[in-house]
């Protein structure tokens, strides 16, 4: 299984056993929390 950090445009994963192709990805850091990563 790829770690978040590894995700990339054009990426095709599985995701609840069903093929899913990485739109967007955005390295997101929110005011005071901690950052996280979110693939569209």
């Amino acid at each position: 299984m790829a770690a978040a950090n590894d995700l990339r445009k054009g990426m095709a994963i599985k995701y609840n056993g069903n093929t899913a192709i990485v739109l967007e990805v955005h390295h997101r850091t929110p005011g005071n929390l901690r950052a996280f990563v979110q693939a569209i």
